[in-house]
């Protein structure tokens, strides 16, 4: 099936989305284009799937969500992510939402109306973290994306930064750079939900010994695009970071086969390989692959 998926990660499917990034970081009074890929998971706690089938026009309801990740590169900052703070979310942030543009129909209007377009708007709180430098920084106040959308999921999307927010150093070693920069700015942020396509991909297991599971990623572009950059990474995030969880490469034609060597112990809950494009951002790719149960 396209991207790889089957019947065995459908639950992966329905819960968590493949999503691509381009943000304009400003940092030492420079501007630094970063391309990013991730995933993302919401839920809609005021509707069943049901009344998601035929919202009716003039409606709107609430998106909770249950975490976001990205990881990307820049070619002077290096290595980028972010990572969504739940609690912060949980505590501050305000409601995220799905607002139907149609005016809403009279009584008795068969299904209620069209309730499409809409605008979905997210109130985000993150954590950019920047090895290279060595630093933290969160927003206080929180980033706010939205698009204009016309299904659900937003296929086809891509949603923008209302305004810059800045983000302050949370955390860091000292050193030249934290002296430097005590904030970072996002002045802009493009987020495109990836459709499950033009990439292929599978995990196998190696080896199980020792308290560490060896396994074997292989990758293919797929695309209209004869070289692709790609971010790789397992779902849902382990709860301490590993770098062998994740990673940034460019695709070719030829099929990427990549090992990682990981901690048993993670493997408590099915986990998930997502690949997403973090680059070209006009089309679409993406896929996910389960990591094969260990015993």
């Amino acid at each position: 099936m396209p991207g790889g998926v089957c019947s065995s990660v459908q639950g992966f499917v329905d819960r968590v989305g493949p999503r691509c990034c381009e943000v304009v970081l400003k940092a030492f009074g420079l501007r630094h284009r970063v391309f990013l890929g991730g995933a993302a998971s919401a839920t809609f706690p005021d509707r069943t799937d049901e009344q998601l089938a035929s919202l009716p026009a003039g409606d709107r309801f609430s998106v909770s969500w249950g975490g976001a990740y990205f990881l990307g590169h820049s070619r002077f900052l290096g290595q980028v992510s972010a990572t969504m703070l739940a609690d912060r979310m949980a505590a501050s942030a305000p409601i995220s939402e799905v607002r139907s543009l149609a005016p809403q129909q009279p009584v008795g209007t068969p299904n209620g109306g069209n309730f499409f377009p809409a605008i979905n708007r997210n109130h985000m709180f993150l954590k950019i973290t920047i090895p290279w430098l060595g630093l933290t920084f969160d927003n206080q106040s929180p980033l706010v994306n939205e698009a204009q959308i016309t299904s659900i999921p937003p296929f086809g999307s891509v949603y923008k930064l209302i305004s810059p927010v800045r983000f302050s150093r949370s955390a860091g070693v000292s050193n030249i750079a934290s002296s430097l920069v005590r904030s970072v700015e996002v002045e802009t942020c493009q987020v495109k939900l990836m459709e499950l396509s033009h990439i292929v991909a599978s995990v196998n297991l190696i080896s199980d010994e020792n308290g560490r599971a060896r396994f074997k990623i292989t990758m293919k572009n797929e695309s209209t695009e004869d070289v692709v950059g790609v971010t790789w990474l397992m779902w849902p995030r382990p709860e301490a970071d590993d770098e062998a969880s994740q990673g940034t490469l460019e695709l070719n034609r030829d099929t990427r086969v990549i090992e990682v060597s990981l901690n048993r112990d993670i493997f408590f809950t099915e986990r998930a390989l997502v690949v997403s494009l973090s680059r070209p951002f006009q089309t679409d790719g993406a896929a996910i692959a389960a990591f094969p149960s260990l015993s």
